[in-house]
């Protein structure tokens, strides 16, 4: 098995808005209220909370990836790349939406509950690094640095130049995530983790807000490595052990 390889990750869209169908029936209200749940159609666990004034939005969709066959081959990352036919949306007043958006292909399965904490914080971390929480609380490393095969980290704002209502973003910051890390694994667990929040700009006399999160394909590019038999187990290990909590 020689060359470079690639697989590929479907990552449905996401849309909520008032009255938008969640997969038990509930039907999501409009600001002021709060809810949790699958909205129909896609996969995405998702929060909803809002005031009179704000809301915020944290969702998580998350994907096994099959790599039978390779269980006893050393792979090596090389790029996550991504392809997506238009920037998210979230409507408001101007220069107040943001909208967080993390990608993290590991050898171990993460916690969605922990990821939408992470993401729903100050200082957004990545799953292999502590983190000082807003209330003073430490986190502690999900998985070891080995356990991150590949990522990506990005941060949208509001475009001034339209009209707040519309909704459109532009990138302000984004990172791709490959340190290197060889894996020898029969799967990849890939998580995709998000946080949108603006402070609602009215239409006449009703609120205006909602989520449009385009579905997008991520490939998933690596390369097959050499290696001695003694460094085939020790990264098979590095693969699956637990990472190291506090003392």
């Amino acid at each position: 098995m020689e060359g470079l390889h690639s697989v590929d990750v479907f990552c449905p869209n996401l849309y909520l808005t008032s009255g938008s169908m969640m997969a038990d029936g509930a039907v999501l209200g409009g600001m002021g209220s709060d809810a949790k749940g699958i909205p129909k159609g896609n996969n995405f666990l998702t929060y909803f909370n809002s005031t009179a004034t704000h809301f915020y939005i944290k969702a998580i969709f998350q994907t096994e990836i099959d790599l039978t066959g390779l269980e006893h081959q050393v792979i090596a990352p090389l790029a996550l790349q991504t392809y997506q036919a238009e920037s998210p949306g979230i409507p408001g007043k101007s220069g107040t939406g943001y909208f967080r958006d993390f990608t993290w292909i590991t050898t171990r399965p993460l916690d969605p509950v922990e990821m939408i904490a992470r993401v729903d914080d100050f200082s957004p971390a990545p799953p292999y690094m502590g983190q000082n929480t807003a209330g003073g609380t430490d986190r502690y490393p999900m998985i070891a640095k080995e356990q991150l095969f590949l990522g990506r980290a990005g941060l949208w704002a509001q475009d001034s130049t339209l009209d707040a209502l519309l909704g459109f973003m532009r990138p302000l910051w984004g990172q791709d995530w490959n340190i290197g890390n060889a894996a020898s694994t029969a799967k990849l667990y890939y998580t995709r983790v998000i946080y949108a929040v603006a402070e609602v700009k009215t239409s006449g006399t009703a609120p205006a807000f909602y989520l449009d999160m385009p579905a997008r394909h991520d490939q998933i590019v690596y390369a097959p490595v050499e290696v001695s038999e003694n460094t085939e187990a020790m990264t098979m290990i590095r693969s699956y052990q637990s990472p190291q909590g506090p003392e």
